[in-house]
């Protein structure tokens, strides 16, 4: 005999994984940021989700202090998956972030 909430329970388990993929996916593209904002100089780093960008990027809100002390607000965009396409990031406002120093040993 088959359990007659079983569809409803494969519904939910189908959501919780989709939920975690989500979170992963956006958690990831996250720390990836601001790794890249550190490489960079940045400080005070701020980064939030904007969840009603629905042109199929991952878009933050960010803030930081630039290693000149201006205050900088932009938004950027980065590709699917937390991954930034062909190595690039898309900002609304230019950041003027210089590339990362070599690692000197």
């Amino acid at each position: 005999m088959e359990n007659e909430y079983a569809e409803w329970i494969y519904f939910g388990i189908s959501l919780v994984i989709a939920a975690w993929i989500i979170v992963a996916i956006n958690s990831s593209a996250k720390n990836t940021l601001i790794g890249y904002l550190r490489e960079r100089g940045a400080k005070d780093i701020v980064v939030i989700r904007e969840w009603l960008s629905f042109d199929r990027t991952i878009t933050f809100f960010v803030e930081f202090t630039h290693p000149d002390g201006n205050k900088i607000s932009t938004y950027c965009k980065f590709g699917r998956l937390g991954t930034f396409e062909d190595g690039e990031i898309f900002w609304s406002v230019p950041t003027n972030l210089e590339p990362p120093k070599p690692k000197t040993k």
